[in-house]
């Protein structure tokens, strides 16, 4: 005889069920399996990443940032060789530019890492005096032709892109903690490769669709502003999420207090009677 049966999968929350079939053997519903794989998925997920991390605004802002400041600073550099030579550089003056980047970070990297480590120094404004820097410089490169004007310009850009890769971990040890900085950075890193995936292709279109790279440098500049605008930000929200967790937890203690009160006399009155 048929049997009908049917026999709750998981928890009495998921609504998953299995059913038996006609020989008596197990057969897994199709959402049971849907709700078993989604399980796994989570797992692993939840294996690779600090999901905590994911529920702090100011998290949220630093990937953000992150975000705009790579696609902004890739940008500017893919085509930092060929932009040379359109304004009139040789092809050798247009590549030691690129040289002079590298230059500067070799001086900016430990100078701004020691000057963000000091007690009182707040790292998330280094940060976005770091990325006003290469910005502006970036946007004026554009319009310096001297070749000594330009080495000039990329070293000062380059001592201030290395400041900024710096204060990276250093923006993440003091916002969300030295135990959660490995996770944290492990996420940034991503989200800078996904910004560099895109930043190429974009500017690259944007150089031969105008002609030269005044707008793609434009576009460079601006979006690295717009990610020294948000690293603004970290201060402020940082302090906001703080506030109204003291006030929650405030007001939670004072409830308890109001009921821990209530209980006790309760208690005495009984006692009384």
């Amino acid at each position: 005889m048929e049997r009908d049966k049917q026999e709750q999968c998981g928890n009495s929350d998921t609504g998953y069920r299995r059913v038996d079939d006609e020989d008596g053997g197990e057969v897994e519903s199709r959402n049971c399996r849907l709700f078993k794989c989604c399980s796994y998925v989570k797992s692993f997920v939840t294996s690779l990443y600090d999901v905590s991390l994911f529920r702090e605004p100011v998290y949220i802002t630093i990937l953000t940032c992150t975000f705009v400041a790579t696609f902004g600073l890739n940008s500017i550099l893919t085509h930092l060789a060929r932009k040379g030579v359109d304004i009139g550089l040789n092809l050798k003056q247009a590549s030691f530019t690129v040289a002079m980047v590298g230059i500067g970070q070799i001086f900016g990297r430990p100078v701004l890492g020691i000057i963000g480590n000091l007690p009182k120094m707040k790292p998330s404004l280094i940060w976005s005096a770091c990325l006003f820097v290469c910005a502006v410089l970036g946007i004026c490169s554009m319009y310096i032709m001297t070749f000594t004007a330009q080495l000039f310009i990329m070293c000062v850009f380059g001592a201030s892109m290395g400041g900024y890769m710096v204060m990276i971990s250093v923006a993440m040890a003091y916002f969300l903690g030295r135990n959660k900085m490995g996770p944290a950075l492990s996420v940034n890193f991503q989200v800078v490769g996904c910004s560099g995936l895109i930043s190429g292709p974009i500017s690259g279109f944007l150089r031969d669709h105008y002609g030269d790279y005044v707008v793609t440098y434009w576009v460079g500049g601006c979006a690295i502003l717009l990610a020294s605008g948000l690293a603004f930000l970290f201060i402020p929200i940082d302090k906001c999420v703080k506030r109204r967790r003291n006030k929650t937890s405030k007001e939670k203690h004072a409830l308890n207090n109001v009921t821990n009160g209530d209980i006790n006399q309760d208690l005495s009155l009984a006692s009384k009677v």
